[in-house]
């Protein structure tokens, strides 16, 4: 008899496009609702909506439905279970106003209209687990609200990939955001976006953009690559490289403006079409990873700050650093190698080389162009086997307090122009020439050595200045 009734009670569920049922020893009572159709899923949003607010609902779809209009849940705790089938709607997708909404396996798909696929909005949170949303005008949308994605994609839609308007976060564990035709991520005031764990931003517009200095990124174990415009470019937020990838973006790999920081503490940037990285009125600091092979400069810093402690920068087709106007490179350490010029000074800027940084194997290490009040600290790095010269001065001033200019093809150091060079301690030695003086520069030599180079110690022209104190040693070859 009780097989019998179990038997007819299964078939009435099957029979039903809807059926709700207290779970015994659930942590909050749930509902469940069985959907075949679009008015199916209308009604059972209905439901959970004028329901008790303390039921969690869970609704399983049954076939794949098409939405005649967006449904909004309000302040409810949903779960879609959809098993791989597809929720279709011309118009708009779901609204999440408050509350919780969690599509399992779930497809959501758009008509390419105008319309947001997702909008999260009032404190709510969309967990999206094994899930998609494309095919919208935009995939989602949020303000103040949350979004988690474990291997969810959101792809192929007409405008942004997901939007982050204000008070939003975004947390990325192994998804993707691909093929949107303006931003992959856009953020606005009060954001935060985390992408992590082999998750990748590819094919979009833009990688990410943030349009406010209210916004912070966290990249780790995760890849920006191959979108048209820029990896990610933010107006004055924060972005924070930990590990991964930001390569092969059609102009620049990470855009820095309106006094932001970018943080490097490892990962690579590399193969952009532009430049690595482009810091305006802003500030890099790099504690570790690489910034190399990108088609034309590995750093760009205008009316900026770039503080170096490790890492690399190598193999950028022109310079590793270029340094505008107004602009700071602070070497602590880590290693520019490998590039046309290692860091060009193109207007009024500061170089300066601490123990343990490194410029190496460039064309030329050090470029200084007409300047007049460009300045090269040397205190304590090392300008080492490049070459062509390892310091190459039109003008500015050059002060070399401690350090070694080694080893490099040509001269370790050539002054033109009215370029000024005040040594008060380091060597200059094992170079082709070890320092030439051209036109109406000054090399004024207190103390240091220059020493053991294979053609010439010092050459000055005609009209050139030298001055050599008591405690410097010249030594001829």
């Amino acid at each position: 008899m009780k097989k019998r009734v179990l038997v007819l009670l299964v078939a009435f569920m099957l029979c039903v496009s809807s059926f709700s049922v207290f779970v015994v020893g659930a942590v909050m009572p749930m509902d469940l609702f069985w959907v075949f159709d679009g008015d199916d899923f209308h009604g059972a949003i209905h439901r959970i909506n004028s329901g008790n607010a303390n039921v969690r609902a869970q609704i399983i779809l049954r076939d794949n439905i098409i939405l005649s209009s967006a449904a909004t849940i309000t302040n409810r705790d949903v779960e879609i279970v959809g098993s791989g089938l597809t929720i279709s709607s011309a118009g708009a997708g779901i609204i999440a106003d408050g509350g919780t909404l969690n599509l399992s396996d779930v497809t959501l798909i758009g008509a390419n209209t105008g319309f947001d696929g997702i909008r999260v909005t009032g404190n709510g949170v969309l967990t999206m687990n094994e899930s998609t949303v494309s095919n919208f005008g935009r995939g989602i949308y949020v303000n103040m609200g949350i979004v988690n994605m474990h291997g969810s994609v959101v792809e192929d839609n007409r405008g942004e990939g997901i939007r982050l308007s204000s008070n939003g976060t975004l947390n990325m564990y192994g998804s993707r955001i691909s093929d949107n035709d303006a931003h992959g991520i856009r953020t606005f005031a009060n954001t935060v976006v985390n992408i992590n764990y082999n998750s990748s931003l590819f094919g979009n517009g833009w990688g990410a953009t943030a349009e406010n200095a209210a916004s912070v990124f966290n990249i780790s174990n995760s890849q920006i690559y191959g979108n048209v415009g820029q990896g990610i470019h933010s107006r004055g937020g924060v972005v924070n490289l930990h590990s991964g990838h930001i390569w092969g973006n059609g102009t620049s790999g990470v855009i820095i403006g309106n006094s932001g920081t970018f943080n490097m503490y490892g990962g690579k940037i590399f193969e952009n079409t532009a430049n690595g990285a482009e810091i305006n009125n802003s500030t890099f600091n790099m504690f570790s990873g690489e910034i190399s092979e990108n088609t034309i400069h590995g750093v760009v810093v205008v009316n900026s700050t770039f503080s170096m402690y490790d890492g690399e920068i190598s193999e950028n087709t022109a310079n590793g650093v270029r340094l505008g106007a107004n602009s700071l490179f602070d070497m602590h350490g880590g290693e520019v190698s490998n590039n046309r010029h290692g860091a060009y000074v193109l207007a009024d800027a500061t170089i300066n080389l601490h123990y343990g940084a490194v410029i190496s194997g460039n064309v030329w290490a050090i470029t200084k162009a007409y300047s007049p009040i460009s300045t090269v600290n040397i205190l304590g790095g090392k300008i080492l086997h490049n070459t062509a010269q390892g310091i190459h001065s039109r003008s500015g001033i050059i002060n070399f307090e401690t350090g070694l200019i080694y080893g490099n093809t040509g001269f370790g150091v050539r002054l033109e122009g009215a370029a000024m060079m005040t040594m008060t301690g380091g060597e200059i030695s094992g170079n082709t020439s070890g320092i030439t003086i051209m036109n109406t520069s000054s090399l004024y030599m207190h103390d240091g050595s220059i020493i053991n180079n294979v053609q010439f110690g010092v050459v000055r022209a005609s009209g050139a200045h030298f001055y050599e104190g008591a405690n410097s040693v010249v030594q001829l070859p």
